[in-house]
């Protein structure tokens, strides 16, 4: 079992799940059930919505919502070269970018306490609640995908590999991109008043 956010889930670790593209050609073929899918992928999927979403009831609907799609389009499913969970976190992103189109709400950023010791340790300061809602007006100046790049990586934890198949792009142009995108935050005033 896993505490996130004052919620409990079972925890199953994808990465843990075995030959990943064998077992999605058997499901595809219904040689294995859904639920394999469902059971290992549910907390990545859950705390990639959570973070994006910060409301326990809606993010649940989200998340089904995705299932829902990820098994409806199981068999359209191509191995090409990307993880199969960059294919469902593509699904998850595209959820919830129709959630904030239609509710017309605002974008929501849920910092961790990993993201943020992960965000000290990158720039070299202590957050406290205040700093806190500077870091999130940082990824509110941001384009949507650059944010996205950042959240991956801190609020995730997912690495160069995961997210650049996410954006179908080489590990490489993924790497390059988050160290460009810390410079450029580097450089922005409110980092320079948080150092100060």
């Amino acid at each position: 079992m896993l505490l996130f956010n004052n919620l409990v889930v079972n925890e199953v670790n994808e990465r843990n799940m075995g030959d990943e593209k064998e077992i999605i050609i058997k499901v595809q073929r219904g040689e294995l059930s859904f639920e394999i899918i469902y059971n290992n992928y549910f907390v990545s999927v859950f705390k990639y919505v959570f973070n994006r979403i910060g409301d326990k009831e809606l993010t649940q609907d989200i998340v089904a919502d995705v299932f829902v799609k990820v098994y409806q389009n199981m068999n359209k499913y191509q191995d090409r070269g990307y993880s199969f969970i960059s294919w469902v976190y593509r699904i998850a992103h595209n959820e919830i970018m129709n959630y904030y189109r239609r509710s017309k709400k605002s974008y929501f950023i849920g910092i961790t306490e990993v993201a943020i010791s992960s965000i000290e340790e990158e720039f070299e300061f202590d957050m406290n609640e205040d700093e806190t809602s500077k870091v999130n007006a940082i990824f509110n100046q941001l384009k949507e995908e650059d944010a996205e790049y950042l959240r991956m990586r801190f609020f995730e934890g997912l690495s160069f590999k995961e997210i650049a198949d996410f954006f179908k792009t080489k590990e490489s142009a993924a790497k390059m991109k988050f160290y460009r995108l810390l410079d450029k935050i580097r450089g922005m005033k409110i980092i320079q008043d948080l150092k100060a």
